[in-house]
């Protein structure tokens, strides 16, 4: 339904942004960085920011191994994944700026 959400899920606690194109794009870029230490979340595209900084964060135990980490999934059970194709996934182990996820966006 030309929607893009992003889901931080931790410690019982949900934060979630949600963007409704107004129509299909070829290519995005998305993005979305968290820190438990300034606690927010944001979500990123095409090196934007949309949607308003999640605060709040539960406490995020696991690993980025764990069946509970879905990237490119429609919800967050793993079996529920992206129906399209995704490219050049990264994870970095700090939250990037705004001005490094533009830098990435534009490449």
């Amino acid at each position: 339904n030309n929607q893009l959400q992003w889901i931080y899920i931790a410690g019982g606690t949900t934060s979630a942004v949600t963007l409704i194109t107004a129509a299909p794009v070829d290519w995005v870029h998305v993005a979305i960085t968290w820190s438990k230490a300034a606690d927010q979340v944001k979500a990123y595209i095409s090196g934007a920011q949309t949607g308003a900084t999640q605060t709040g964060l539960g406490v995020w135990v696991g690993a980025l191994t764990s069946t509970v980490v879905c990237i490119g999934s429609i919800s967050t059970a793993p079996a529920n994944v992206w129906s399209g194709t995704e490219a050049h996934m990264a994870v970095w182990n700090s939250a990037l700026t705004a001005a490094q996820l533009l830098a990435l966006a534009t490449l």
